[in-house]
Order: C-alpha cells, then structure tokens, then sequence
C-alpha cells in the first residue's frame, strides 16, 4: 500500500522529464554567466548582441513570475511600446536585472499585504539610451546609505556578501550606461538602469 502511494503521488514521467531539461538550462546557464563575466573582468570582453528591449521585458516577466510565486507582490512589467533596442551581452544585463528583481521583491516581503508592489518600466531616455527602472514599494533606503550603496562588501543583509549592486554597476559601465538609485517618488523606491540604444552604441564605434 505504502508503494500504491509512493507511486501515486510521483509526478508524471513528463513533469519530471520538463523539471529536470529546466535545471539543466539553469545550470548551463549559470556556468556561462560566470564565464562571460570573469572574460569581462579580466579582459573586458563583452559578447554583444542586437536586443530589443520587448525581449528583455521578457525575461523580466519570467523572473519576476519566479521571485513572485506565493508572495501576494502584485508585479507588474509597463514599457513605452516603442521598438527600441540595445547593443549589449544579454545574458549580463539579465544578471543586473534579476539582482535588481531580486532585491525588490525582498524590500517589500515585509510591507503589509495588499501593499507589496514591484513595477518594472522600460522606455526612451533622451534621443540615444533607454531606461529600465525597477520600482518597489518597501522602506527605500535612507538617504545617508545611498552613497555607499554601491561600494563593494556594504551590505545590510546578514547573509549578503554586499557584491551584487557593485558588479552591476560595473557590467552597466561597461557597456557605456549607468546604474543609479533614486528618491523616492510616489512612495516608491526606484533603480534605474540606463544604457545606449544600438544606434548610439554603432555612431560612437
């Protein structure tokens, strides 16, 4: 009887099969985040490619549906509609973007239910860059931290070991944008990722 109950509550070969193919893309995945980052430390390599900011809207849904699951955040992803695009190493700006996620979604878990936001917005910044900021509805950070917010190893998290901000900030510069925190507006705390548009990336080459 006890196996009859093992083997109904398994999971289907399918659901398996899919679970395990997942893993395996995250692990692969992982491996060549950190093998293109150590090439841009190192050497200062970027592997560029033209990408237009619905797909990488994309993959901000994708994360935050993940981060989001049986949170009560109420997530929400707008952009201008306008068919921008980038020049840059995707799988680095994900990076930044998922750190960035990451660290809203723990900014408001302790905020009262039904007062969890994350907004993502994507749009043009001037004539040449695009702007990604990622707002969140938790305590901000005090105005006298925000200058060492970025400075590696300062970090407010007990487990935390205070890089990631400083990397992101670093994979952003790299690619000729920035990485800032800003005030607080409309009660949201916001990070705000700018970075050329293909174009301006083209006229500067």
């Amino acid at each position: 009887q006890l196996m009859a109950e093992r083997n109904a509550a398994a999971p289907p070969h399918s659901e398996f099969n899919r679970t395990m193919q997942k893993l395996l893309e995250e692990s692969r995945r992982a491996s060549e985040v950190v093998r293109r980052l150590r090439n841009l430390f190192n050497r200062g390599d970027t592997h560029l490619e033209r990408t237009g900011i619905a797909s990488l809207l994309g993959s901000v849904r994708s994360i935050g549906a993940d981060l989001g699951a049986g949170t009560g955040v109420e997530f929400r992803v707008r952009e201008s509609g306008q068919p921008l695009a980038l020049l840059v190493d995707k799988l680095q700006i994900e990076l930044i973007l998922r750190n960035l996620l990451a660290n809203a979604f723990e900014s408001v878990a302790a905020c009262p239910e039904g007062e969890r936001r994350v907004t993502v917005s994507a749009g043009a910044a001037g004539d040449d860059h695009v702007s990604i900021r990622i707002a969140d509805s938790g305590p901000g950070v005090p105005p006298a931290r925000r200058d060492v917010l970025f400075e590696p190893f300062h970090t407010s998290k007990a487990s935390g070991m205070g890089v990631g901000l400083a990397v992101s900030r670093a994979i952003a510069e790299a690619h000729g944008g920035t990485l800032v925190a800003e005030p607080d507006r409309n009660g949201e705390f916001s990070m705000v990722l700018t970075l050329p548009c293909s174009t301006a990336v083209a006229h500067a080459a």
